[in-house]
């Protein structure tokens, strides 16, 4: 189901905290160890009932599916881990900006392997589902606002692994709770998020933040942290 796939995936802050004690060397407290063990915990648990499905034919759509949305949260938090190395040595424009270049590269070539993988190929249904279709007139505004939405978050992303661990534990308490409502509301949560106000919405508030990186105001780190 697209709820327990999109609870899934944001499992990555909390493999992004286990990423960064053991390969940027970050003190993770007890306190944080013990709310990653809770949330793996809740991952299992929605794993479990599509991961013990399958026949002697192999294992079962909803179990690849699973594993598929498992992965794709690894690899959200390798990439992460890679970007707040990056902003240590590298100027955050340059981070952005190649993030977006090689991301626009790689989706151009899925969208054309999607176009020329032939029917009768293994998994063509899958693969071929990737390839270019035009939108309808009606569906232009809702993809330009989500284009807005990921290049601003992307740039507020990068900023906030300027504040290493309160970024981490910001956004790990975000996804935690947004992996909350979308088990809650199912598919009804997507759903809410693809309509045009909600998206431009975001955008806006995702905007007006992004003004920031233009010395309209600073962020900074809390007093009491």
């Amino acid at each position: 189901p697209l709820a327990d796939v999109t609870a899934v995936g944001y499992a990555g802050p909390l493999i992004i905290i286990v990423l960064a004690s053991v390969w940027l060397g970050e003190r993770v407290g007890p306190a944080r160890w013990l709310g990653v063990i809770i949330g793996f915990g809740g991952v299992i648990l929605m794993l479990s009932e599509h991961l013990g499905t399958g026949s002697k034919d192999g294992l079962s759509g909803a179990a690849i599916g699973a594993m598929m949305a498992l992965m794709g949260a690894f690899s959200l938090a390798v990439a992460m881990i890679q970007t707040r190395r990056l902003v240590q040595t590298e100027h955050m424009g340059a981070v952005v900006f190649y993030f977006q270049f090689t991301a626009s590269w790689i989706g151009i070539g899925l969208m054309l392997v999607g176009a020329l993988w032939p029917a009768s190929w293994p998994w063509a249904a899958s693969v071929q589902a990737m390839a270019w279709v035009w939108p309808e007139p009606a569906h232009w505004l809702p993809l330009i606002c989500a284009g807005l939405l990921g290049g601003v978050g992307q740039i507020l992303m990068t900023r906030g692994f300027t504040l290493a661990v309160a970024y981490s534990l910001g956004m790990a308490m975000v996804y935690t709770t947004a992996g909350i409502v979308a088990g809650l509301l199912g598919s009804g949560f997507a759903a809410a998020l693809q309509n045009p106000w909600v998206l431009g919405s975001f955008a806006l508030l995702l905007s007006v933040l992004a003004l920031s990186m233009f010395g309209v105001w600073e962020f900074q780190m809390p007093g009491f942290i």
